[in-house]
């Protein structure tokens, strides 16, 4: 079974820049992220779209931006009453209908106004996080309001956020039903603005003159350290050679900020996101907004590798299985 229907576990971050994992040569330690480059393949040349709830769509749907309809991040559902089109079948129900387990942990922000829109009726048999952008890492607001969920019923935790998403990816990995196989998607938001950080981990960085700099590092660092502790998890349940691991970015960093977005939304000049050189940032069609890490491993059959071209699933499926077949 296995082999015919491999768990699939999809980790996703937020804002992670090209140059904010140290395999491309950031100030910032990322040992667990570099080594799944090294176990798996690298996919050099894998690009986004420059924000967040497009890349989302397309990641569920399989589908272009423009066929989507999804063109821009959703806002506070208080502002607009939109979400993904419901009548577009998106991945987990494609999973769901092919006999696997499926699961959110983290960010959904796809639509929140409408109970059409929510993961449960997407085909997420469970879900846990918050459902829009961004949100304060401690005290899980946004816009004022709690925005922290179990099944879309609120929920008021303690902790951090990029700690909770992964304890609950953990809990599933580890209680996951043995008689079918796991689609489990973690969306975290970190290093999502605004930027906030553990005390122990922005310890680790007081060598860096600047507070900013100090918080975004020792953020991007906790995320490092939650997505090492998943993929620790997936082996110690034994379950390595019978999982494929998707990581990348939703989009480019927060880099070179409009001055009009500056005025608008200030907190945004708090990430100290890296393009490693490359043009444009975050909201840019250019190299630096959507050109992001990634990766993606099956061990023992997709591993040890690095693609550098661009290419198109020769299917044009939405349906992942199908398409890991080619």
């Amino acid at each position: 079974m296995a082999a015919d229907k491999p768990n699939v576990v999809i980790i996703l971050t937020d804002d992670l820049g090209w140059g904010d994992v140290s395999y491309h040569g950031s100030h910032i330690p990322t040992p667990n992220i570099d080594q799944l480059a090294r176990d798996g393949m690298e996919l050099n040349r894998f690009y986004s779209n420059p924000v967040c709830s497009p890349t989302r769509a397309s990641l569920l749907t399989g589908l272009h931006i423009f066929n989507h309809g999804v063109v821009r991040p959703f806002m506070n559902p208080a502002a607009e009453q939109t979400g993904m089109p419901p009548e577009l079948k998106i991945m987990p129900q494609y999973f769901k209908e092919a006999g696997y387990q499926t699961a959110l942990s983290g960010k959904w922000h796809l639509g929140t106004a409408k109970e059409e829109f929510w993961p449960s009726n997407r085909g997420f048999e469970t879900s846990y996080g918050h459902m829009t952008g961004g949100i304060g890492y401690f005290d899980h607001t946004a816009a004022g309001r709690l925005d922290w969920h179990r099944n879309e019923s609120t929920l008021r935790e303690e902790g951090y956020s990029t700690v909770l998403i992964a304890n609950e990816a953990i809990n599933l990995i580890k209680n996951k039903d043995e008689s079918r196989p796991l689609f489990l998607y973690v969306a975290f938001n970190a290093p999502h603005t605004p930027i906030e950080a553990p005390l122990q981990n922005i310890e680790k960085f007081s060598y860096l003159e600047d507070e900013s700099d100090r918080v975004y590092a020792a953020n991007v660092n906790a995320l490092d350290n939650e997505i090492g502790r998943i993929i620790k998890a997936i082996e110690a349940e034994g379950l390595l050679e019978e999982t494929i691991i998707l990581f990348f970015s939703d989009n480019g960093p927060v880099f070179d900020i409009d001055p009009i977005v500056k005025v608008i939304a200030p907190n945004l000049i708090d990430a100290r996101g890296s393009t490693a050189g490359l043009r444009g940032s975050k909201s840019s069609a250019l190299e630096g907004g959507i050109r992001v890490p990634a990766v993606i491993w099956w061990k023992g059959i997709i591993e040890n590798r690095e693609i550098r071209s661009v290419f198109l699933c020769p299917r044009r499926t939405a349906n992942f299985i199908d398409c890991c077949r080619y």
